[in-house]
């Protein structure tokens, strides 16, 4: 038997809110300031499980168990856990028992987004901790012992600790305290308060590095460089409501220094432009259509467009001539459902642009006047502009654009009696090995390769 070719036409983290149970072993959700129940500072209490309230007595080496601390921060108006650790010292003997420390040195891996400096850690009652047993109610009963980088904080001689980073729970402060109060005390959450400032460019309108998120105290005043570029603006907005919050900025050559005073809210932080854009939209999944007899909902898009490679691409428009840009691929392949080992794929070639709902096609390359650019935006600040694909061919019949190869193992060599193949014999494909695009000829009946 010989084979025959076939042919067919077809740890540290992030803050992230805290989950109801602290002690289970789900991953922790990212932190989503869109999240529709929040806590307030009244009900901000820590949930527990019966065996989480089971006292556990037998901790007396540290050979004999691994402690799991939880370490929270203030933000947006709830208690959030922004990590957890297993590696607390000790125990060590504090105040006649047995507890875990962590070290000031240890905290700031955890706080130093938080302005958090272990260098200059004073020995204050700003690291309270609860645990298990009683969870609703934090303690700052035993204060650090040293300063600086190695001062040791106490947290629980439990299997489970909590610390709750209190920055301003210091004396002249109205809800300072020495021995214990509810997590969710609203005096006290308000004067420890965070806010996050996020950065967006997400068009990347400016071509540089933009900072993380970052946090601010609540009250406090908040100042950040940024870069700038040719037309384009950083604005201020309350990242809850999208109101624009009074801010200055001090613009230099390639910098804009952004200051906010008295911060009561998330702040959000992103570029705009003062000028007319073109946001170019790449995606093959619009222009999708039935291919073979494979409706497009069918169809799976194994690698879709980008342009510059990014699926959304904005350019903003400066005086003169307009130039359209490019895909970085003029195919895209989709797999098409035949059986589960044909492997049949087929492509979609990138025919032109089109300028919203308009008909007119452009293609890469192709250049708009000024005066055609103002007669196309007609005052309208943004332009859409949409990839156009086809997945057929051309000619009269639209039959499909692509064609795949395949082998059958079980066919005869053709000699004067039959072609060497049966149908019997069909099953014996194997998937599809390679994939091409059919060109046609102008007027000609017959697809051609």
């Amino acid at each position: 038997m010989t084979a025959a070719l076939a042919v067919q036409s077809l740890t540290t983290c992030m803050p992230v809110a805290y989950a109801a149970q602290a002690d289970t072993e789900e991953k922790p959700q990212t932190y989503n300031t869109d999240r529709v129940e929040r806590a307030t500072p009244e009900t901000a209490q820590y949930k527990l499980t019966s065996e989480d309230m089971e006292e556990s007595n037998d901790i007396e080496t540290e050979a004999e168990t691994t402690a799991t601390t939880y370490f929270f921060a203030a933000i947006d108006d709830e208690w959030v856990k922004i990590g957890e650790s297993t590696q607390a010292r000790g125990p060590i003997s504090w105040n006649g028992r047995n507890r875990y420390y962590f070290t000031a040195e240890d905290l700031e891996t955890f706080y130093a987004p938080f302005e958090f400096d272990a260098e200059t850690f004073d020995g204050g009652r700003e690291f309270t901790h609860t645990d298990n047993n009683g969870a609703d109610v934090i303690w700052a009963d035993a204060p650090p012992q040293g300063t600086g980088a190695d001062a040791k904080i106490q947290v629980s001689w439990r299997d489970k600790s909590y610390v709750y980073y209190l920055p301003n729970n210091k004396e002249g402060s109205a809800s300072y305290f020495e021995d214990s109060k509810s997590v969710g005390n609203a005096e006290m959450m308000a004067d420890n308060m965070f806010y996050f400032v996020s950065f967006e460019d997400t068009d990347d309108m400016v071509n540089s590095a933009i900072p993380d998120t970052m946090y601010v105290q609540k009250g406090a005043t908040f100042t950040v460089s940024l870069p700038v570029n040719e037309n384009v603006v950083w604005s201020c907005t309350n990242a809850k409501t999208g109101e624009e919050i009074e801010n200055t900025q001090d613009t230099e050559t390639d910098t804009v220094t952004i200051s906010i005073e008295n911060v009561q809210c998330p702040v959000n932080i992103r570029t705009q432009s003062t000028t007319t854009t073109f946001t170019y939209y790449p995606s093959v999944k619009e222009s999708m259509v039935q291919l073979a007899s494979r409706p497009a909902s069918s169809q799976t898009v194994l690698e879709d467009a980008t342009i510059d490679g990014k699926t959304k691409k904005v350019v903003a428009y400066r005086e003169g001539d307009f130039v359209f840009k490019a895909p970085d691929s003029d195919r895209v392949m989709v797999s098409l459902p035949m059986d589960a080992s044909s492997g049949v794929m087929m492509y979609y070639w990138f025919v032109g642009w089109k300028i919203g709902t308009d008909d007119r096609i452009y293609q890469a390359g192709e250049t708009l006047s000024e005066e055609e650019v103002r007669a196309i935006t007609n005052g309208v600040q943004n332009v859409t502009v949409n990839a156009v694909w086809e997945g057929g061919t051309n000619d009269e019949l639209r039959r499909a654009g692509s064609i795949n190869f395949f082998i059958n193992s079980d066919c005869e060599i053709e000699d004067g009696k039959s072609s060497g193949f049966t149908t019997e014999h069909s099953d014996k494909f194997t998937p599809s090995l390679y994939t091409s695009r059919i060109l046609v000829r102008s007027g000609a009946t017959r697809n051609r390769i």
